[in-house]
């Protein structure tokens, strides 16, 4: 693995029962990269997100992360090494406030990180520290999902839809965030299917279909690749 990768995954297969969910993946990310994993549904974007933050293990291939073997590693390990996730249905304390959701992210992974009001202004949930996170509405969850996510300090985000159900102006916003962590050094994986803002926040992006990865490259170049077109886009243009 190149010193330069925070993560490498390198041939990994997964299957569920005769179903390939995986079949030999392999790319890597680099240091302050954010990487876009884009595909239509059923291709296997979010079974590669569950491998490799240790929700799932491969059935085959290998996992590194901060030059370290991760392929048996769970996932409440990932998050003291320094990854961590949201998710495409936010899964805060709902009955808990902002602010205590973010203090047990902080506490679990007891590592520093970005101040908790830090957090809260970062993901623009400053005036909602003491709201209970179930009064929040669907895009004020997300924010606080990955507020959590960086409360625990992370080397590598993964960031699952998290503009889905957001207007412009907030997904503006979110894309400046994340560049923004980007920056700071933070790897990430984005998988979205909003294709206008996987082409403002990544430079690189993997397109799967079927399990296995068709292209990678730029988005542009993406959309006039033959068999991108053929399988994701179905002859249109994000």
């Amino acid at each position: 693995m190149s010193p330069d990768y925070v993560l490498s995954v390198v041939d990994v297969t997964k299957t569920f029962g005769s179903f390939t969910a995986l079949q030999g993946m392999s790319f890597h990310v680099k240091k302050g990269e954010i990487l876009g994993l884009v595909g239509p549904n059923g291709s296997g974007k979010t079974t590669c997100m569950n491998v490799i933050s240790g929700s799932y293990r491969a059935d085959r291939g290998s996992l590194h992360f901060m030059g370290k073997n991760i392929q048996r590693t769970p996932a409440s390990k990932l998050s003291h090494m320094g990854m961590n996730r949201t998710f495409q249905i936010p899964r805060p304390f709902k009955g808990l406030t902002v602010r205590e959701n973010l203090q047990i992210a902080a506490t679990f992974v007891r590592r520093e990180a970005m101040g908790l009001e830090e957090i809260a202004s970062f993901i623009g949930l400053e005036d909602s520290l003491d709201k209970e996170s179930g009064m929040l509405n669907s895009t004020q969850q997300k924010l606080l999902d990955l507020g959590r996510a960086l409360a625990t300090g992370p080397t590598l985000l993964l960031v699952d839809e998290l503009g889905a159900g957001m207007n412009p102006h907030e997904l503006d916003i979110t894309i400046e965030r994340l560049q923004r962590l980007a920056k700071q050094g933070i790897s990430m994986i984005v998988v979205e299917h909003l294709m206008s803002f996987v082409r403002q926040l990544t430079e690189r992006v993997i397109v799967m279909n079927a399990g296995k990865e068709i292209f990678e490259g730029t988005l542009d170049d993406a959309v006039r690749n033959e068999e991108v077109v053929r399988v994701y886009l179905g002859g249109g243009t994000p």
